[in-house]
């Protein structure tokens, strides 16, 4: 990977964002956003086929991502997951919004 070390999903949602014409990478990469949690688990080739894209193109739009393969892919994907799953929850969907306001509140002070 490039000296910058940019988060996976920023990359899709960048090209997302900036892209607005049918392309195999735009696919991709709507694929890689409905499917991130799915993507640790889940082969070249199960990509592929649940994409509709080819294994060679699905490696291609990898590369264009700024990934020199399949399994750098991969590793971002579950190091964007890891850093997601240690995140503090700021909302406690056990408790009312009252009380999630509340402790919030104090946390922030």
């Amino acid at each position: 990977m490039n000296g910058v070390d940019t988060m996976i999903i920023d990359k899709v949602n960048d090209y997302l964002n900036s892209h607005s014409s049918s392309t195999t990478l735009l696919e991709l990469c709507f694929y890689i956003k409905k499917n991130i949690h799915r993507i640790p688990n889940l082969s070249i080739d199960d990509i592929s086929k649940e994409s509709l894209i080819s294994k060679g193109q699905v490696s291609k739009c990898i590369r264009k991502l700024d990934y020199e393969n399949y399994e750098e892919f991969k590793n971002a994907c579950i190091q964007y997951l890891d850093l997601i799953s240690k995140r503090k929850k700021i909302l406690n969907p056990h408790q009312s919004f009252e009380t999630n306001v509340m402790y919030f509140t104090k946390d922030f002070i």
